[in-house]
């Protein structure tokens, strides 16, 4: 068990996330539970010494903002606003409004709704969570471009004050906008289970099969492959540590819902991924309780999206593909049709980039299982010709 500030039991794992260099401008962390949910003290006490950067008086602060909600949505809104607290604190942005005293740790307690970053924090969010993980990313807010209206921007920068474009760093001018989803695996696997349509009606271009040694090196892979910057990690990508592949080793056979073959459970990580992708899209969109088309998104290629806006940066970019996406690698979507419009009303070109990764939280002392996280990234600037 970790330890938080003063030497108590951290419950919690808050940490950043390193990016591919395409995405310089945001900052993302990951926030999850260190101990199965059933081992959990109450929110009262998690928050109060369990939080590890926080103070007594920081948690309650979280504890407060999440009392109104109903008892099974506490928990995942404290981890969302702790990881969107740590993301918004790793902006430069936010470090200069600070002007933290030297020595001063004060952290930065975000309790609001996205809707609220931009005044407080001078940046914009996008916050996810499943039961004992969250995730959330942070980039600066800063005006629409010229002869593009964007009234969901311009609400929520009026009154607040943004760098100029001249004096921002590449990838900050306004050039991309965010979104990031958390998808449970082991619910994805349950909900598909009970609706087997559920890949073919929401992501038609999907495909779950493979052969058997791709699909045993994919999971494999998962599993050995720590997030970047995770404590084991070494140079090349593999956890050491036995007890990390231990609890990680089989977990589908393990899950409430378990799967039957290796073949099963890829496919839960496949739909995990792409729904995670469809979820993104749809914020990118921003239509309140709007649906995405994820059929309309295609391997870029196909529709001559090329790679112009991360052109400049060490990041190696895969095309899109509806099959299983390579965890740490960048991908490169088309969106065409109806959606491509939406996008476009919106100020952003019809393609993004998506990065994905596996985080690990515990379901027993014996056993963890994945949570599938998605980055997306769409470019207001020229993507496509």
């Amino acid at each position: 068990m970790r330890e938080a500030r003063g030497g108590a039991a951290a419950w919690v794992v808050c940490r950043r996330h390193p990016l591919p260099a395409l995405f310089a401008g945001a900052a993302v962390a990951v926030c999850r539970l260190t101990t199965p949910a059933s081992a959990a003290p109450a929110l009262s006490a998690l928050c109060a010494s369990g939080l590890p950067g926080y103070s007594a008086q920081d948690g309650a602060a979280f504890c407060a903002a999440a009392a109104t909600l109903h008892p099974r949505h506490q928990l995942p809104f404290v981890l969302s606003r702790v990881a969107a607290s740590t993301a918004i604190a790793a902006l430069p942005l936010s470090r200069e409004a600070r002007r933290p005293v030297p020595g001063d740790e004060t952290a930065i307690v975000f309790t609001g709704g996205r809707e609220a970053a931009p005044q407080l924090h001078r940046c914009r969010l996008s916050i996810s969570h499943e039961d004992v993980a969250a995730a959330s990313v942070a980039w600066p807010a800063l005006p629409p471009s010229p002869g593009v209206s964007h009234d969901h921007v311009e609400r929520n920068v009026r009154g607040t004050t943004t760098l100029s474009s001249a004096a921002a760093p590449r990838g900050t001018r306004g050039d991309f906008e965010y979104a990031v989803d958390v998808a449970s695996v082991a619910e994805v696997h349950r909900v598909r289970r009970r609706f087997p349509h559920l890949g073919r009606r929401w992501m038609p271009q999907c495909s779950t099969e493979a052969p058997a040694e791709a699909i045993r090196r994919a999971l494999v892979g998962m599993e050995q492959r720590p997030s970047r910057g995770e404590a084991g990690a070494s140079d090349d990508g593999v956890v050491y540590s036995g007890a990390a592949l231990r609890r990680r080793s089989g977990w589908w056979r393990h899950m409430p819902t378990p799967c039957a073959s290796e073949a099963e459970a890829y496919a839960s990580v496949v739909l995990a991924q792409h729904w995670g992708a469809r979820e993104c899209a749809v914020k990118l969109v921003g239509i309140a309780g709007r649906s995405f088309a994820y059929g309309c998104v295609r391997g870029a290629a196909a529709l001559g999206c090329r790679e112009e806006c991360s052109a400049g940066s060490a990041d190696e970019v895969r095309p899109f593909t509806g099959s299983f996406l390579a965890p740490g690698a960048l991908h490169l979507a088309a969106v065409d049709g109806a959606e491509a419009t939406a996008l476009a009303e919106r100020g952003l070109q019809p393609c993004f980039y998506l990065h994905t990764w596996t985080e690990w939280a515990p379901l027993s002392d014996a056993v963890d299982l994945p949570y599938i996280v998605v980055l997306a990234c769409a470019p207001r600037r020229t993507c496509l010709q």
